[in-house]
């Protein structure tokens, strides 16, 4: 929807947060690609490439109310991302780029399906996921955001399935999570990390393409 004043919405608050990212150096709020990932051996990159790590078995709950699981997934092509609606820093961001991730790969004719995690289950109810997602425009025929676990379950599954750290801020209602975008093959397993702030289009489309052949 586009505002009174000829922008939408979401992009004044991109422009506004971004001025504050760039003046914090990506110290506050949700945190950054590389300080929420310090389990992973330096700062990740689209050169890492058969990463090989299982995505765990999860069955949550989507945008809509319904059951999604990794069940739904199977022999298919998936991007993932951790967010939540409260952030008051990167996220905004990351779902920006992973909404102009899913206009490039329609563009191209590229069949992949997009899953954003929400770190804060219990403000994060479906309707608003639903109001996010409707936010960014997203097509919600392919992009789930979940929600329906408990924060200490978000946790473990960041850490064991992607290598990635999700904290919450002391007196504050913020987390410090991966801002980077996990590219996931058709056998369940992740094989490629892109940052998620400055990704390359280009390079993550040709990367799903060659998975699906």
């Amino acid at each position: 929807m586009v505002s009174r004043y000829g922008r939408q919405p979401w992009r004044r608050r991109i422009w506004a947060w971004a001025a504050v990212l760039l003046c914090s150096g990506l110290a506050a709020g949700c945190g950054s690609a590389q300080g929420a990932t310090s389990m992973q051996a330096g700062k990740s990159d689209s050169s890492q490439v058969n990463l090989n790590w299982p995505v765990p078995h999860f069955r949550d709950t989507d945008e809509q109310g319904k059951p999604f699981s990794l069940s739904d997934l199977r022999g298919k092509v998936w991007m993932a991302d951790f967010m939540f609606t409260n952030c008051t820093s990167v996220c905004p961001l990351t779902t920006a780029h992973m909404a102009k991730l899913q206009r490039r790969l329609r563009q191209a004719g590229v069949d992949a399906q997009l899953v954003s995690f929400t770190v804060d289950p219990s403000h994060d109810t479906p309707q608003r996921l639903r109001a996010y997602a409707e936010e960014y425009h997203a097509n919600l025929t392919n992009w789930h955001f979940l929600t329906g676990y408990s924060s200490r379950s978000i946790t473990r599954f960041a850490r064991d399935g992607f290598k990635a750290v999700v904290e919450s801020i002391p007196k504050s209602n913020q987390y410090t999570h991966s801002t980077e975008f996990y590219l996931v093959g058709p056998d369940g397993k992740v094989v490629h990390v892109y940052d998620g702030l400055h990704p390359n289009y280009a390079e993550i489309v040709a990367a799903v393409r060659s998975l699906e052949t």
